[in-house]
């Protein structure tokens, strides 16, 4: 693994064991993103994988599966981390093609832009989904979607907003931040203001409890390709699973955070945001009935 500086020029390399014990790299600087692109603790040598932490040089788990998988309750991929993955300290799998999550595309904001907060949440309570609402107009005259690296470039630009991830209209999903770096999505001020009772629900500021995933629109009407709702559907179901959340009650629209209408194919039809919730729910059972 990698990390660059602002200008692109490799800053750091991180080389791993099998088990995710490093041999080459250092996190005594910003990054604390390691083996498996988990959060990496320098207090305890630990990886957070959501539902518990891992002790690389122990090659176990610190804590029993709470799912009870297999017969050792500590192991770590069935001691064949080779062949097997484990995304969130559950269970372990040998196919991961099929995990948006494993397909991102990587184009992050520099270390130390503007719209970089670059704390990482304490917790996450709840993901919000937008659309960017931008659209270009053609030589032809028709609208079409921005692409996610043009997304990303104007919050470089802005300095001001941004989101963890950029969906487009062909599904691509696109990383701007960190998991768990804190974000500028929900909640930045201006016209539209906190709705109240929502810090309390999600135990903080919106910006310091949530993932921000933001969906390319390919008209001024708000609309998405299936294809985008499609990746956003598995991208939420998959953090939902990673974070422990309730798509019914944890997944939220930015508009029921900030009474924005955003995203406004979602405000406009409520039933199409209920039914989005809905196969967000049904996919998170497939993950589960994985195992």
């Amino acid at each position: 693994m990698l990390t660059t500086d602002s200008l692109g020029r490799v800053s750091n390399r991180y080389n791993y064991d099998a088990y995710g014990t490093n041999y080459t790299g250092s996190f005594s600087g910003k990054n604390k993103i390691g083996y498996n692109s988990k959060h990496y603790d320098t207090g305890t040598g630990w990886y957070n994988y959501g539902y518990r932490d891992y002790d690389s040089k122990l090659g176990r788990f610190t804590t029993q599966d709470p799912i009870r998988d297999g017969m050792n309750w500590y192991a770590y991929c069935g001691g064949d981390p080779i062949n097997y993955v484990d995304l969130w300290g559950l269970f372990s799998e040998s196919d991961k093609s099929t995990r948006y999550t494993d397909n991102i595309i990587q184009y992050r904001i520099p270390d130390g832009n503007g719209s970089r907060i670059e704390k990482n949440r304490a917790k996450t309570t709840g993901i919000v989904i937008h659309y960017t609402a931008g659209v270009q107009i053609g030589k032809d005259g028709k609208e079409y979607a921005q692409t996610p690296k043009e997304t990303i470039d104007y919050w470089i630009g802005a300095e001001s907003i941004n989101a963890h991830f950029v969906i487009g209209e062909n599904g691509d999903i696109y990383q701007a931040l960190p998991k768990q770096e804190i974000g500028q999505h929900a909640g930045n001020g201006g016209p539209y203001t906190i709705q109240p009772g929502i810090v309390e629900k999600l135990g903080g500021h919106p910006n310091a409890r949530t993932v921000g995933i933001e969906m390319e629109n390919i008209d001024s009407k708000g609309t998405i390709t299936e294809q985008t709702k499609n990746a956003t559907i598995q991208l939420t179901a998959e953090l939902c699973v990673e974070y422990g959340l309730d798509p019914q009650k944890d997944v939220y629209r930015h508009y029921d955070i900030t009474n924005k209408p955003c995203p406004k194919n979602y405000v406009d039809n409520p039933d199409s945001w209920n039914d989005f919730k809905n196969q967000v729910e049904k996919e998170i059972n497939k993950i589960k009935n994985k195992i």
